[in-house]
């Protein structure tokens, strides 16, 4: 039996965001945010250089490049936000593997949650720079090779490398 004590970080957090189901979502909403941020750069520099329209042209130039901003401020501090809820919420997870089935009992202001996860439901699993991060259909969980109660990060290597096969990528 492997088990992993899990608590609230950052870090993690972070991990989820690059790697989850969302990432590729917000990487294009990142780029969108890029593209948006030169339209209204051209815009203003276009309307002053040329003193084509008045005020207005510039004001709205600017008004773009600070939804542009706003935008990317809150792609990028969504990992925070997650993590003050978790936070708050006082989560504790633990994840245990064996050779039929994983699973988590989450634990949090009263609450105690218990599922139990075939391992054909995983989507994927990557191992990098120390973290495990787990894709399913619907979330993502992350955890650190430090946070091991029972068992070893190389028992969990090997026991996702069986299960998973091809789905099981070290990076």
């Amino acid at each position: 039996m492997i088990s992993v004590k899990v608590t609230p970080s950052l870090e993690r957090e972070k991990m989820i965001w690059l790697f989850g189901k969302n990432a590729l979502r917000t990487l294009r909403r990142i780029a969108f945010v890029g593209v948006f941020c030169v339209v209204a750069i051209i815009f203003c520099v276009v309307s002053y250089v040329n003193h084509v329209g008045n005020l207005f042209n510039l004001i709205f130039g600017i008004l773009l490049l600070l939804k542009a901003v706003t935008d990317y401020l809150r792609i990028r501090h969504a990992p925070k936000k997650r993590f003050r809820k978790e936070q708050e919420y006082g989560a504790e997870k633990v994840y245990s593997f064996d050779e039929r089935f994983s699973e988590v009992t989450e634990t949090g202001k009263g609450l105690k949650v218990h599922s139990k996860y075939a391992y054909r439901t995983y989507r994927q699993a990557i191992h990098i720079n120390g973290w495990f991060i787990i894709k399913f259909d619907k979330y993502t969980v992350a955890f650190n090779e430090n946070e091991f109660d029972e068992g070893s990060p190389e028992q969990l290597r090997q026991l996702l490398r069986d299960k998973l096969k091809v789905n099981f990528e070290e990076k």
